[in-house]
């Protein structure tokens, strides 16, 4: 039983991150600054400058 709600636990945070990557792009494309998409999220700058970069590969 615990293996399978451990299971389920990593799929919802999976989807979950899928998600957040979907509204970061989609707010920083209606005009919304990096740093304030990063402290919304409590994400690095970093991290959110690399899911922009990349935002092709998430489409």
């Amino acid at each position: 039983m615990a293996l399978k709600n451990a299971t389920e636990s990593r799929k919802m945070e999976k989807e979950k991150i899928l998600l957040d990557v979907k509204e970061i792009t989609l707010q920083h494309e209606e005009g919304m600054r990096v740093i304030d998409i990063t402290k919304e999220y409590s994400r690095n700058q970093s991290t959110s400058s690399n899911i922009l970069k990349n935002k092709e590969i998430t489409r």
